[in-house]
């Protein structure tokens, strides 16, 4: 007997397309003939599912996607950034290896093979990301695509999706993340950049390499390395500087990365909303809104009335609050944006996990409550536009039942 695997996703694949396997069997003619998989995740108690696939006619092969049940054990990793250093995504990645067996009638009596092929092992398992990439622009080797390792296609690439340069204000988070499966980057250098982009000051922090999905918040990332700090706190002090360059590099200087932040010490006499959301790449994007935004509570009440007794006091509550329930939202509005920026905000408007920054060390959930988005370009306006979003708290408030 044989189980063979003619077809397999990357060792380093996106669990929310597909991952798929195509198996064949040389003992597809026996009766009652299944095919089966063993889908086992590092850290629970496996396998997790078995999967039994009947053959199909007149061939000796089977597909098996994985990735529904690959996505259960991926989630992402947000709290694990605020603080110094680069952290490890482990919330963002899965650890799998699957057991590819078969199933068939031995003397009337259901038979299981299993284990006779495997992709993966629990020593050497295989991993599996976060990421989702639409129908357009998926394959294979799309999430491989993103390893910063310089001897492949993808340097200077981040999982961060912003197609423009971010403003950074004083005291604001921005989380960095990236595709790092070698452990390649050993050193993040910030730079203040004057007008033209010449180096003003700069400080290089050196951290112990980490394989897998990575993240840095370039705020707090050399909080341990005091001169970090003070290159850090001059971009928003400094008059001359105009932009902040980070680095991701290797033990050997050689770069890995690098994004460029425009400094904005820019006055508003509205209170700024900073949000961040999670991307198709499973990393998180920022933008902050500088406009008028107007705070509004919906109340949801249940009554009911009391019998009223003879000889009542003014005081008599007849219909009575036994529920009441707070839900509380916020209009937010933007600046000006150009087209990079407008056409940026249609992953805020699609993600289904969303931050707001409430200040350097809280986070609070939100969830967008636009669901239509129209991507306005200069072009056809001949003017530029912001954009009106709706966002709500994603827990209610209650009051006493008295």
């Amino acid at each position: 007997m044989a189980i063979f695997i003619n077809t397999q996703p990357e060792d380093w694949q996106n669990a929310y397309n597909e991952m798929v396997f195509d198996v064949s069997s040389t003992n597809a003619t026996q009766p009652n003939f299944q095919f089966l998989a063993d889908i086992n995740i590092v850290g629970q108690t496996n396998p997790v599912s078995r999967l039994l696939l009947p053959k199909q006619p007149s061939v000796n092969t089977i597909k098996f996607d994985i990735g529904e049940v690959i996505r259960n054990y991926v989630s992402y990793d947000f709290n694990a950034f605020d603080v110094s250093g680069i952290q490890a995504c482990n919330n963002s990645r899965a650890e799998y290896y699957v057991q590819f067996g078969e199933v068939y009638d031995v003397s009337g009596i259901p038979t299981i093979y299993s284990n006779l092929a495997s992709f993966g092992s629990s020593g050497t398992p295989k991993k599996s990301s976060n990421a989702i990439f639409d129908f357009l622009d998926w394959s294979k080797t799309a999430y491989t695509n993103y390893n910063i390792d310089p001897n492949t296609i993808a340097s200077y690439k981040t999982l961060n999706q912003s197609n423009f340069m971010e403003k950074l204000r004083k005291d604001e988070q921005k989380f960095i993340t990236f595709f790092d499966p070698s452990g390649t980057l050993s050193l993040i250098r910030i730079s203040t950049l004057n007008a033209l982009q010449g180096v003003i000051i700069q400080s290089t922090a050196g951290y112990t390499p980490i394989n897998g999905i990575v993240s840095v918040n370039i705020a707090k990332a050399g909080n341990s390395y005091g001169y970090y700090k003070t290159v850090y706190d001059s971009a928003f002090t400094d008059s001359d500087v105009k932009y902040l360059s980070v680095e991701g590099l290797t033990s050997a200087e050689d770069p890995l990365f690098q994004t460029l932040f425009l400094i904005d010490n820019s006055c508003t006499k509205y209170d700024s909303v900073r949000l961040h959301w999670l991307n198709n790449l499973g990393a998180f994007d920022s933008f902050t809104f500088m406009k008028v935004s107007r705070d509004k509570t919906n109340v949801e009440r249940k009554q009911f009335k009391k019998f009223q007794p003879l000889e009542y006091a003014k005081t008599f509550r007849a219909k009575t609050n036994y529920y009441t329930k707070a839900s509380d939202s916020i209009t937010i509005n933007s600046d000006y944006l150009t087209d990079s920026e407008y056409e940026g905000m249609k992953q805020l408007i699609e993600s289904p996990i969303v931050m707001m920054e409430v200040d350097s060390n809280t986070y609070v959930p939100v969830n967008i409550i636009d669901t239509n988005y129209e991507f306005k370009k200069y072009v056809n306006d001949r003017r530029m536009s912001n954009i009106e979003l709706t966002i709500e708290y994603t827990f209610d408030n209650f009051r006493q039942s008295l």
